[in-house]
């Protein structure tokens, strides 16, 4: 059986164009089918936008066993049309695929996903399959078990989707706290504050309410070591702002390489040793220095403002010092 691929789209229709090719190279992409969330309009501009969206899906329809257009008549913004999509369909369905707009994926993606969610669908301890790497394999690609998930492509089953929650954010912060160190990778990345924030509503996502159903269930996620799928959304055309490197990541997706799958469903304590340590090395001590003066001197209904403003200084220097 083909999972099919769920897509959740806005107002990129460049960026969906790229990802619809990219996915039909596969050669499973004639047996697979899309359903593909489609934002309503936050702006009069995103009108025209989304009109380009639906003219690229149709140019595509032929590539794909089929193809399901559901597009919102409000803006839902990103974390609620995700969220909500994702339960919607699994009412239908098993087992999903989920990918977001401004990702590529390789020819071997929907092979990767579909052997892996086969194979591991009644392992009720994992709970998720990535498609993201950070790390960069030569030959044969090995994938690893680990606490941590990564939402740049990737794929769960109904039983494990139901442990979600978006909504009792007090609670899962009371039930994290006493774990917080293990939560953020050994104290090696924030990912309580998310938690935190979206608390506050200094955010809005999804992403770190899925790793804490995760996290709470003791649950694990499988990571390739090498990407089958790549993330370009930081250019800032979505809601992500920071350096794009989807030029040189997508010379590194997997194409032909053997995949090993493993076969003990446990922790790969090397393999998260390696994930702690390209979290603390992705660290600048000055960001982190200033970043703890805001969140421990300035009020929290103004520190969304101050880190969104140094952020596209920080952008605005890097890319004026790359020229």
């Amino acid at each position: 059986m083909i999972v099919p691929v769920v897509i959740f789209t806005f107002n990129r229709p460049q960026h969906l164009s790229e990802l619809l090719s990219s996915l039909s190279l596969n050669p499973e992409a004639q047996f697979t089918e899309l359903i593909i969330y489609l934002d309503g309009p936050r702006h009069t501009k995103d009108a025209g936008l989304i009109v380009n969206s639906l003219t690229i899906i149709d140019l595509h329809r032929s590539e794909f066993k089929d193809i399901e257009v559901i597009q919102r008549k409000t803006n839902f913004g990103s974390s609620k049309n995700i969220s909500n999509g994702i339960t919607d369909q699994f009412r239908r369905h098993t087992a999903l695929i989920i990918l977001e707009d401004d990702l590529l994926v390789s020819k071997g993606f929907l092979n990767y996903m579909n052997t892996a969610l086969r194979m591991y669908r009644d392992q009720a301890k994992v709970f998720h399959i990535s498609a993201y790497s950070t790390f960069h394999s030569d030959k044969e690609v090995t994938c690893h078990f680990s606490t941590g998930m990564n939402c740049w492509g990737w794929g769960t089953w109904r039983d494990r989707w139901e442990y979600f929650d978006n909504i009792n954010t007090a609670q899962i912060l009371l039930d994290i706290k006493p774990h917080r160190y293990s939560f953020n990778f050994n104290g090696s990345h924030d990912f309580f504050r998310q938690l935190l924030e979206n608390e506050r509503g200094l955010m809005t996502t999804w992403a770190i309410y899925w790793y804490a159903a995760i996290f709470k269930s003791s649950g694990l996620s499988l990571n390739p070591a090498s990407p089958l799928a790549v993330n370009r959304g930081n250019d800032g055309t979505g809601e992500r702002h920071g350096f794009s490197t989807s030029s040189a990541d997508a010379g590194l997706l997997v194409d032909n390489q053997e995949i090993i799958f493993p076969t003990k469903i446990e922790v790969d304590q090397e393999f998260m040793n390696r994930q702690i340590k390209y979290y603390r090395q992705s660290k600048h001590a000055i960001i982190e220095l200033i970043k703890f003066f805001i969140y421990t001197l300035v009020p929290f209904k103004h520190q969304k403002s101050i880190i969104n403003a140094l952020l596209k200084i920080k952008i605005y220097v890097f890319n004026n010092l790359s020229k």
